[in-house]
């Protein structure tokens, strides 16, 4: 679990707008720390074939997301709800 209580003065790499919400900030603590993956799970499947300017035109994660994107090297996947999955 990540307490966030530190940047409440903020952080250069962050920028403090509405544009960056949990899907940036998950994208940030995944470089921060060195994740090989960032997974996203969402209400909606991403489309075959995309990525995340297209992901953020389609409203599956905030504006800012390509930008911090493009400075993480590690996989990016959106989860979107199971096929056929039933919980037990």
């Amino acid at each position: 679990m990540w307490d966030p209580s530190s940047l409440r003065a903020g952080h250069p790499d962050i920028p403090e707008t509405w544009d960056v919400t949990s899907d940036s900030l998950a994208l940030w603590l995944a470089r921060q720390v060195g994740a090989a993956a960032c997974i996203l799970v969402k209400s909606s499947a991403a489309p075959p074939g995309t990525g995340p300017a297209e992901w953020a035109g389609l409203g599956l994660v905030d504006a800012a997301f390509p930008a911090f994107a493009a400075r993480y090297r590690g996989t990016i996947r959106i989860e979107g709800p199971a096929q056929g999955r039933v919980a037990a």
